[in-house]
């Protein structure tokens, strides 16, 4: 018998059937890249059990691994069901209950060994052809999840990529790649977009605003991976936000769009086992939702959990995001006016949702580097989106044409 069904005989033997057991085995596999190409690998692996239930209505946590003994597994939930009601109370119930054999093996995701000569593949052909000498770190974490809630089981996997390039002790570029989105075309874009910044090192000072500018559809995913988190719950709750808690159902932005939150394609449930699903955060210009956690889920009576950071159930975090316009770009001659290729955000304030960013413009032919200092609230209720949408960084969006022609839209420099 292995740990997972002996937890389970051990719940029912003592009358607890509603349960949730979520056990987790990660592969975390570091590479380490210096300039003259010499690797540096480190491997590590851990196996997690968490085990929740309630006693008279108390919530019970315990947190396992897998070289937790049979007998003290025992112990620590006999100890629990004591914690949560006296001792003379608690009456076994023996009732047999046909328990599915199941050896979490990961048989039925991808291999973790395979999944990482591949991506090892991808990185050491980017470094090699970059024009750039660089360092570079790239974590890759692959998390198995078997989660099992009152004996029905569910199995889902995550690849979660992180990673970051130096030029000497500065930062050039850094990333995360979330699921199966594809990391060499990732890496690729960012050392490109490192490359047309180092060869444009000029600033056009005189761009005439009187013409509407638009924003490329990975530019606006980097601007709203910044925006979205003034609607984590924690962040609301603390007042560290625009938004305020009086304003969960009420009309407060003037937007062309509707903003929706996706779980990433085959993932079911957050790392605290809660079911995760699409939900409108801006609909109509109504704030319809926050992004939660259990915690801040009860702590705001919003019933809406399932955002629990995928590897760290303490941390709250989106998935993917959805911009669903309402007005669509009419054909334009893109050659009249600014675009806005590329952005490296410098500083943003989600209580003003003020950004200051450098771009990457071209217009006229000429290519030119600028800061740009604007309110993406004020850059948000201007805008209007192309039909044609792409998916960046876990961003759902098309190409945004903003009209710049109105009070304290932005600064160019």
């Amino acid at each position: 018998m292995n740990k997972i069904n002996f937890i389970e005989n051990v719940l029912i033997e003592y009358g607890i059937f509603n349960y949730k057991i979520i056990k987790e085995r990660l592969t975390k596999v570091i590479f380490s890249y210096k300039c003259n190409n010499k690797k540096i690998l480190e491997n590590a692996n851990l196996i997690n059990i968490t085990l929740n239930f309630k006693i008279n209505k108390n919530p019970i946590e315990l947190k396992l691994s897998e070289e937790t003994s049979y007998k003290n597994i025992k112990k620590l939930i006999e100890t629990a069901l004591l914690f949560g009601m006296h001792k003379n109370f608690i009456s076994k119930k023996i009732k047999s209950v046909k328990l599915d054999s199941l050896n979490f093996n990961g048989s039925k995701f991808l291999c973790p060994r395979k999944c990482i000569n591949d991506l090892e593949t991808d990185i050491d052909y980017v470094l090699k052809n970059c024009k750039l000498k660089l360092n570079a770190t790239i974590e890759i974490k692959i998390l198995q999840q078997l989660i099992i809630i009152s004996n029905k089981r569910i199995q889902q996997q995550i690849i979660h990529i992180e990673g970051f390039f130096y030029k000497s002790d500065n930062i050039l570029e850094n990333f995360f790649i979330s699921f199966f989105n594809p990391l060499k075309n990732s890496i690729s874009y960012l050392l490109q977009k490192q490359i047309s910044y180092n060869k444009v090192n000029f600033l056009y000072k005189n761009l005439d605003l009187s013409k509407p500018i638009l924003f490329k559809s990975n530019v606006v995913a980097e601007f709203l991976n910044q925006y979205i988190i003034a609607f984590y719950s924690n962040n609301v709750y603390f007042e560290n936000s625009f938004i305020k808690t009086k304003d969960i159902n009420n009309k407060i932005f003037n937007f062309n769009f509707d903003l929706v939150s996706l779980p990433f394609n085959g993932i079911k449930y957050d790392s605290q086992g809660f079911k995760t699903k699409k939900i409108y955060l801006i609909k109509e210009n109504y704030l319809k939702n926050l992004i939660c956690n259990q915690y801040f889920s009860d702590l705001l009576n919003i019933l809406n959990p399932g955002n629990a950071d995928l590897f760290n159930y303490e941390a709250i975090s989106h998935q993917r995001l959805k911009i669903i316009p309402k007005l669509f770009i009419l054909k334009q001659n893109y050659d009249e006016i600014p675009i806005v290729y590329s952005s490296k955000i410098l500083r943003f304030d989600i209580k003003t949702t003020r950004l200051l960013a450098d771009v990457l413009f071209c217009y006229k032919n000429k290519h030119f580097r600028a800061k740009i200092f604007t309110s993406l609230n004020l850059l948000f209720e201007k805008s209007i989106f192309s039909k044609k949408n792409s998916t960046n960084n876990n961003v759902i969006c098309g190409d945004m044409l903003v009209n710049p022609k109105f009070d304290n839209f932005c600064s160019i420099k």
